[in-house]
C-alpha cells in the first residue's frame, strides 16, 4: 500500500539536518535536553507533519470502507458550518454527533462516521506527541486521499497503457498538496450551522459559501462534495450569470485529457474549504533530541 511515513529516527533526522545547514543554529550549541517544539527546524517539522498524515492514511486505507461520497459528503457538511462574522462552526467535527446527521437528514452517514473513528484511534495510538488526532483532521485527511485518487485517475484512465498513464501522470498531473493538520473538534453539536444540502435551491447553497467566506464559484468547483456532481451543477446554472461561467468551465476542462483548471480550482477550493474554523499545525508535533556534535580534537 502507499505510505506517507519518512523512515529514520528523530535523532538522525535532526543531525543530518544540522549536517546540512550553511551553519549551526544556535539551538545546537545547548548541551543536553531536546529541541522543543516551537524551534523544532523546518525539516523536522516537515518529518513529524509527514509523518502523523501517513498514520491516518495507513489506517483509513484499512478502515474506512464508505463510499468516496459518504466522506466527502460529511467533509461538506462539517466544513461549510463556518460562519466568517460569528467566527462558529467550520471545520471541527461536530458532524459525528448523531444529532447533526440527524438535522442534515443524513443518518444513512453514521457508518462513515464510525468507520473513521475507528481509523482515529488506531493513528493516534501511533502518534509521539502526547496527543490525540482530532476527527476533524481524520475526516479532511481520509477526503484528501480519496480525492487525490479520484483525481489522478480522472487523468491516467484516458491513456491507453500503464507506462502511458504514468508519463501522463507525470507531465500533467495537478499538483494536489495535502491540507495543514492540526484541527480541534467542537465538544458539542451545532446543527444550526450546517450547510444546505443537495436539495436546497441553488441560492441557498450559494449563500452558505459566502457566510464562510468562501467565493461561490467555490460551490461549482466542490459540486461533488454538495452531492451528486452533475445534479448540483445543473441547479447552479439555474442561478444564471457567473455561475453559468464557472460551471461551464468545469465541464469543459473535465473533457480534456489534463482536466488542469478543473482540477487546480478544485485543490485551491478544497484547502480553503478545510481551513475554515482553524489550524494549530504544532498540534502533533514533539520534540527530538538534540544532535551531538564531535569533540575538538
Amino acid at each position: 500500500g502507499r505510505r506517507a511515513v519518512v523512515g529514520g529516527g528523530a535523532g538522525s533526522a535532526a543531525l543530518a539536518l544540522l549536517l546540512g545547514a550553511p551553519g549551526a543554529p544556535a539551538w545546537a550549541e545547548a548541551p543536553g535536553g531536546d529541541i522543543p517544539v516551537a524551534r523544532l527546524p523546518r525539516g523536522a517539522v516537515l518529518q513529524e507533519t509527514t509523518e502523523a498524515r501517513g498514520y491516518v492514511m495507513e489506517a483509513a486505507e484499512k478502515l474506512v470502507t464508505a463510499p468516496d461520497a459518504d466522506v466527502l459528503n460529511l467533509l461538506y457538511l462539517d466544513a461549510l458550518s463556518y460562519d466568517k462574522e460569528r467566527k462558529v462552526g467550520g471545520c471541527n467535527g461536530s458532524i459525528r454527533f448523531p444529532e447533526e446527521l440527524k438535522a442534515a437528514g443524513r443518518e444513512d452517514l453514521k457508518a462513515a462516521v464510525q468507520q473513521i473513528e475507528k481509523a482515529r484511534k488506531e493513528a493516534s495510538a501511533r502518534l509521539r506527541s502526547g496527543n490525540e488526532f482530532s476527527f476533524a483532521d481524520c475526516l479532511v485527511l481520509t477526503a484528501f486521499y480519496r480525492l487525490r485518487s479520484f483525481l489522478r485517475n480522472e487523468v491516467t484512465s484516458r491513456a491507453p497503457t500503464e507506462d502511458d498513464a504514468k508519463i501522463l501522470l507525470a507531465a500533467y498531473g495537478s499538483p494536489f498538496p495535502p491540507p495543514r493538520i492540526g484541527r480541534t473538534d467542537a465538544g458539542a453539536p451545532a446543527p444550526e450551522l450546517l450547510p444546505p444540502g443537495p436539495d436546497a435551491p441553488a441560492e441557498d447553497i450559494l449563500a452558505a459559501f459566502v457566510r464562510a467566506g468562501m467565493i461561490e464559484g467555490n460551490a461549482a468547483a466542490l459540486a461533488n462534495m454538495i452531492g451528486d456532481r452533475d445534479a448540483v451543477e445543473a441547479k447552479l446554472r439555474e442561478v444564471g450569470g457567473k455561475m453559468n461561467y464557472y460551471v461551464d468551465k468545469y465541464i469543459k476542462s473535465r473533457r480534456e485529457v489534463t482536466q488542469t483548471t478543473y482540477q487546480v480550482d478544485y485543490s485551491n477550493a478544497f484547502l480553503k474549504l478545510t481551513s475554515l474554523g482553524g489550524v494549530d499545525t504544532s498540534k502533533y508535533l514533539y520534540p527530538v533530541p538534540r544532535p551531538s556534535l564531535p569533540k575538538k580534537l
